[in-house]
């Protein structure tokens, strides 16, 4: 992981949503109302921490940092896994392509979201609050999986419940409140064609997670599929940003916790991974376009 986001930043792909960090970087601490995004939007209820960092130690180097830190982190959630080295080798390089592809501020609510599993699974719940709270004020999005998580530890793994509910607590809290104080009238777009491919994903994760070892995993893909139907059915500022749930989660977890043969395995990622080039190869592509410029 650490030479591919050192490889990162020697290359630097000036994709679009690279420049609309670069934008929300530049403009950190200037304004709470910044008139420069559409109609306007109140900044915090983008993000509240990340665009600081990223005005301070540039956009690309905060992304790097993140994607390693998620990839060495990852690891160690992988209990009983019958693939771990494959799975994290999945998960890494997922976390380098949602890297390419610009999405900074949701690398580092993701890395804050594993570092609170991390403590969880210790045992130290009290000190998983603390990124987690911090997961929600970095990505509303990355705080949003971490609540479904332990939403799927809260209602299936009885022997999590409290700590687990504590964690989805910490994680929503300050997605609420960043949300009323500074509400966000705009709302992201799902239409039907990108539903399709983490629609399918999910239908295809549940029934190869099969055994009592992958009993947490299956019902993770249950509320992936639970997720993005109900961001294509409600219109909220969610929107399509659902599907990143089961486009950095499904290929790790169906390595790790599958127990097909390994050519079911094969046939059963193969759409996953075309769906993760699908996701990446467009964005690096209009890296050109004059709306990736900075």
């Amino acid at each position: 992981s650490v030479m591919l986001a050192i490889g990162y930043l020697v290359w630097v792909p000036q994709v679009p949503d690279l420049a609309a960090q670069t934008a929300r970087a530049n403009t950190a601490g200037a304004a709470i109302y910044w008139t420069g995004w559409f109609g306007g939007v109140h900044t915090p209820g983008y993000s509240v921490l990340v665009p600081p960092l990223m005005h301070v130690f540039s956009v690309s180097a905060v992304g790097a940092v993140a994607t390693v830190v998620s990839a060495v982190l990852f690891p160690g959630l992988l209990k009983g896994a019958l693939r771990p080295t494959l799975a994290a080798i999945a998960f890494t390089l997922l976390l380098v392509t949602n890297l390419l592809a610009g999405r900074i501020t949701f690398a580092v609510g993701v890395a804050l979201a594993l570092a609170g599993l991390r403590l969880l699974a210790a045992g130290r719940a009290w000190w998983a609050a603390l990124p987690a709270v911090l997961s929600g004020l970095a990505s509303p999005v990355a705080a949003l999986f971490l609540g479904v998580v332990a939403a799927v530890l809260v209602l299936f793994a009885p022997g999590w419940r409290r700590k687990a509910f504590g964690l989805g607590v910490a994680a929503t809290v300050p997605v609420l409140a960043v949300a009323i104080l500074f509400p966000d009238p705009g709302r992201m777009l799902f239409t039907r064609d990108a539903l399709k491919p983490s629609l399918f994903a999910s239908l295809g994760l549940i029934p190869s997670l099969y055994g009592r070892k992958a009993r947490l995993a299956r019902w993770g893909a249950v509320a992936s599929l639970i997720l993005v139907l109900a961001a294509y059915l409600v219109t909220s500022p969610i929107g399509s940003n659902a599907e990143r749930f089961a486009l950095l989660w499904g290929l790790p977890i169906l390595l790790a916790y599958s127990p097909l043969p390994a050519i079911a395995v094969v046939l059963v990622a193969f759409p996953l991974v075309w769906w993760a080039e699908r996701n990446i190869g467009p964005e690096l592509r209009r890296s050109r376009d004059a709306s990736a410029s900075r």
